[in-house]
C-alpha cells in the first residue's frame, strides 16, 4: 500500500508582501483582478515539490511555512502571453481547502480565507497530524480500505451555511480503487462527513476506424489522417510517438497484480504497414480511432489555447495515454468475473479508459467528442482542479462537454472531410450532442444546445423565462434517484452540467466555438478555484473575457439567460 503526500526541498525563493491592505475583507474573499500590491501579510513562496511516501499533510523545511498567510506555488502554466502561476493558501503548513490564487504579473485572481486563527488552535494542528489517528479515520470511513490504496491529508475547512460560518480541521481522505475514487471530506474530531463524493470523472500508418453508426473509414485515405506511429525495424510499429500512447487493456480492468495502474506497454504490431481490423460491439478499430482522436485533442488545444491539454505542475506538456478494451471486475455469485460490456469511459487522474459498450445500446465509446470530454478532466485537474460535486462537480463535468464539442469543432474547420466521416448524420454542421456516434440508435446522451432536451439536464440555474429544468430541479430528482449521497452527486454533476453547457452556447453563437472555449479554458486556467459556485465562476469566465479582449457583456447576457449572474 503506498500513501503520498508533499515534501519540499528548500526554498527557491521567497516574496514577503507588507504593503497597505486592500480593505476589510471578508472570511472568504473573492480575488479578482487585485495587485500583489493589495494583499496585506501574504507570503508568495516558491519551493521544489517532490513525492514522499507517507500520510500526513505537506511537510516543508522554510520558516515560512509557519506563518499564517502563507501561498505555496503548487504549479504554473506558460500561455501564449506570459506565466500564470498558482499557489495554495497554507494556515501554518495546512492547506486552505478551496483557497487558491493565480499570479499573472502582478494580477492576483483566486479566492482567499481569513481570520482562520479565530477558529482554529495552532496546537491542534500537530495533535491531528498523527498518523495513527489518520489511518483510523480512513478505515472508519471506507471499511473496505484494506485492499485499496489511499491517501489522507489535513486540511482546514471553511464550514459555511445558513447559521454558520467558521473554521475547523478535517480529513481529506481518497481511496483509489479499480475504476473508481471515492473521497470524503471529514471533521478530525468525530469523524462527521462534510461531503463525499466518487472523484472519478465519468462519463503515419494507414488502418481502418468507425462503427456501424458512422460507417468505416480509413486513416491515410480521402483527406483522414495517417497514424503516426513509431517505426523500429521494417516490421514493427509501436503506437507511442512521445505525445500519445494506446495501451490495449485486452479486456481486463487495467489493474497490475501490485494494485497499480497498468499505463504500457503500448500497442504493437509485426508485419502490415496497416494496423488490422479489431472489431468488437460495432466498432472496426478503437486502437487506431483512440490514437487518432489523442492526436487531434493535442492538435486543438495547441493551436487554440497554446496550452498542453496535460500537463505536469512545472507547465510541461504529459503523454495521453489512452487505454481501450477496459472490462470492469465484478463479483458474481461469489466469484470475480469481468464484465467485457462496460458503457462507460472515465478519466482516472492518470489516463483516459474506454469500455466497449454492449452491442445494444452502446457501441465501444472511443469517439471524438467523448475522447475530447475525458481528456478534458485531465486538463481541469491541472488547472482549477473543479471538486467533482455539487456545483463546481457540474461545472467540471460541462468544460468537458465544452471542450469536445471544441474538438470536433477544431477537426470540422480544419479538416472537412475527416469530420464528415466521423460525424456523417451532421451533414458538416456543428455537434452540440454528447455521444452522438457512440449511441447504437444515434440518439446523444446530452445535449449542448438544448440541454433538456433529454428530459434530465437542467438547462438554468434559477428559474428563468423559456427554463424547463432548474438546479433545484436536478437535485429533488437526484434524490429521488437514489438514498445514497454519492450516486446522488454523480446525478447531479451530469445533468446540472447543462446549465453551463447552454452558456457556453450562447455565448459561441455570438463569437464562434473557438472564442468561447478560449474565455472559459483561460477562466478555468487563472479564476476558477477548486470550489466555485455557478455565479462565481461565470465571474471568471467575465473577466477572461476581459483579458481577451472580448464584449464581457455578452458573457453577462448568456448567463443571464440561464439564470447565472456574472457578477
Amino acid at each position: 500500500m503506498v500513501f503520498f503526500k508533499q515534501h519540499y526541498s528548500k526554498l527557491a525563493f521567497a516574496l514577503i508582501l507588507t504593503v497597505a491592505a486592500h480593505s476589510a475583507m471578508a472570511k472568504s474573499q473573492l480575488i479578482r483582478k487585485y495587485n500583489t500590491t493589495d494583499l496585506n501579510n501574504y507570503s508568495f513562496v516558491e519551493a521544489k515539490v517532490q513525492a514522499y511516501t507517507t500520510v500526513g499533510s505537506d511537510e516543508v523545511d522554510s520558516p515560512y511555512v509557519l506563518k499564517e498567510n502563507l501561498l505555496q506555488k503548487i504549479n504554473k502554466t506558460f500561455t501564449e502571453k506570459g506565466l500564470i502561476e498558482r499557489f495554495q493558501q497554507k494556515f501554518h503548513g495546512v492547506n486552505v481547502y478551496g483557497a487558491q490564487v493565480t499570479r499573472e504579473n502582478n494580477e492576483v485572481n483566486g479566492k482567499l480565507e481569513e481570520s482562520i486563527g479565530k477558529d482554529i488552535p495552532v496546537n491542534e494542528i500537530a495533535q491531528y497530524q498523527n498518523q495513527g489517528l489518520m489511518t483510523n479515520a480512513a478505515q472508519q470511513v471506507f471499511s473496505n480500505i484494506q485492499n485499496e490504496s489511499y491517501k489522507v491529508k489535513l486540511i482546514v475547512y471553511p464550514l459555511k451555511g445558513k447559521d454558520i460560518e467558521k473554521y475547523t480541521l478535517a480529513y481529506y481522505i481518497q481511496v483509489t480503487g479499480d475504476n473508481s475514487q471515492p473521497t470524503a471530506i471529514v471533521d478530525c474530531k468525530n469523524l462527521k462527513i462534510y461531503k463525499e463524493w466518487n472523484n472519478i470523472k465519468n462519463y503515419g500508418t494507414r488502418g481502418v476506424g468507425g462503427n456501424e453508426r458512422t460507417g468505416q473509414y480509413f486513416y491515410g485515405e480521402n483527406n483522414n489522417p495517417l497514424l503516426d506511429v513509431t517505426y523500429t525495424t521494417p516490421n514493427s510499429f509501436f503506437m507511442d510517438n512521445g505525445k500519445i500512447r494506446v495501451v490495449d487493456l485486452n479486456h481486463t480492468n487495467g489493474v497490475a497484480s501490485n494494485g497499480y495502474e497498468v499505463m504500457g506497454p503500448s500497442f504493437s504490431w509485426e508485419g502490415n504497414y496497416d494496423n488490422v481490423v479489431d472489431y468488437v460491439n460495432g466498432s472496426f478499430n478503437v486502437r487506431n480511432d483512440a490514437y487518432a482522436f489523442a492526436e487531434e485533442i493535442i492538435k486543438m488545444y495547441n493551436a487554440w489555447l497554446k496550452i498542453p491539454c496535460l500537463q505536469d505542475s512545472n507547465g510541461k506538456a504529459r503523454k495521453l495515454i489512452m487505454r481501450v478494451h477496459y472490462s470492469e471486475l465484478q463479483k458474481k455469485d461469489g466469484e470475480f468475473v469481468y464484465n467485457h460490456n462496460y458503457c462507460n469511459a472515465f478519466w482516472n487522474g492518470l489516463s483516459m479508459t474506454f469500455g466497449d459498450g454492449d452491442g445494444i445500446k452502446w457501441h465501444p465509446f472511443v469517439v471524438l467528442d467523448i475522447a475530447g470530454h475525458e481528456v478534458s478532466h485531465g486538463f481541469t485537474q491541472s488547472h482549477s482542479d473543479l471538486e467533482y460535486h455539487d456545483e463546481s462537480g457540474a461545472m467540471n463535468e460541462a468544460f468537458s462537454d465544452i471542450a469536445g464539442a471544441a474538438v470536433c469543432e477544431y477537426v470540422r474547420t480544419s479538416n472537412p472531410d475527416y469530420y464528415l466521416a466521423l460525424y456523417p448524420t451532421l451533414k458538416g454542421e456543428v455537434n452540440w450532442s454528447r455521444a452522438l456516434t457512440a449511441k447504437c440508435d444515434g440518439v446523444p446522451s446530452r445535449y449542448i444546445d438544448q440541454p433538456a432536451l433529454n428530459g434530465r439536464s437542467a438547462d438554468c440555474y434559477r428559474q428563468v423565462d423559456g427554463g424547463k429544468i432548474s438546479y433545484k430541479d436536478v437535485v429533488d430528482a437526484a434524490k429521488a434517484f437514489s438514498p445514497e449521497e454519492s450516486r446522488q452527486q454523480s446525478y447531479i454533476v451530469h445533468m446540472a452540467s447543462g446549465i453551463y453547457n447552454r452558456a457556453f452556447y450562447l455565448l459561441a453563437q455570438k463569437w464562434g466555438v473557438e472564442n468561447a472555449f478560449r474565455a472559459f479554458a483561460l477562466a478555468n486556467v487563472k479564476y476558477w478555484t477548486s470550489q466555485e459556485n455557478f455565479d462565481s465562476a461565470a465571474s471568471g469566465v467575465y473577466n477572461a473575457a476581459i483579458d481577451l479582449k472580448y464584449n464581457a457583456g455578452d458573457v453577462i447576457e448568456c448567463f443571464r439567460q440561464v439564470g447565472v449572474y456574472a457578477y
